[in-house]
């Protein structure tokens, strides 16, 4: 019978309950600094010129109206984002 993956690493593998994901702070990261996997660069590079154009984003919510920013990416991209 073969072992599932998980099976074979179960006893190696600790999960920590809480886990919170390090959060970019889009008001004030440069577009170097939004470097992220499911944030593409040019996507990174417009959440800045929108910010520097009109002015820091109040909340999360506010990017979901920028160009590329579609539905699929904004769920994948929002917990790992903070505005302050």
């Amino acid at each position: 019978m073969v072992d599932s993956v998980y099976d074979v690493i179960k006893e190696k593998v600790t999960v920590k309950s809480g886990f919170k994901p390090v959060q970019l702070n889009i008001n004030a990261e440069k577009r170097e600094q939004l470097k992220h996997p499911y944030i593409p660069y040019k996507l990174a590079e417009i959440i800045v010129n929108n910010r520097k154009t009109n002015g820091n984003y109040a909340t999360i919510d506010d990017k979901k109206t920028l160009p590329l920013m579609k539905a699929e990416i904004y769920s994948k991209i929002k917990p790992y984002l903070k505005v302050e």
